[in-house]
């Protein structure tokens, strides 16, 4: 079996998109959302505590709909509003713990990395 440390100084916990819309009360919320939601909160709480950086996502779309692309085909409430960048149900959900020195990251399509500034964050870190 392999074994790897962890320097919590080079380390990023990413939580992803945990959204108002993907956690409860949605068509499209996942299963447990909230237990999820709970075990990230703890995990990034020891991570952070021991100085790891806590990044947060959240894939949204322009509210004018002009990058939605194929999701609004596969997934029809993007086509109403749910992951509209100033849509309430895209907010990170009320019960993530995000704090001072978190950082927080919107992205527009499925992967963190494309189109977002997270390869740069990563590497500062």
């Amino acid at each position: 079996m392999a074994s790897f440390s962890i320097t919590p100084a080079s380390t990023a916990v990413l939580g992803v998109d945990l959204q108002c819309c993907f956690v409860e009360n949605s068509p499209i919320a996942a299963p447990m959302g909230l237990d999820v939601v709970r075990n990230v909160n703890r995990v990034a709480a020891d991570f952070r505590a021991a100085g790891s950086t806590i990044i947060w996502t959240r894939h949204v779309v322009r509210p004018d709909h002009s990058n939605v692309g194929v999701l609004g085909l596969t997934v029809p409430p993007v086509l109403h509003g749910v992951i509209d960048d100033n849509a309430p149900s895209a907010a990170l959900h009320s019960r993530v713990d995000v704090q001072p020195g978190d950082i927080v990251i919107a992205k527009h399509r499925f992967g963190a990395f494309e189109g977002t500034d997270l390869t740069t964050i990563l590497r500062s870190h």
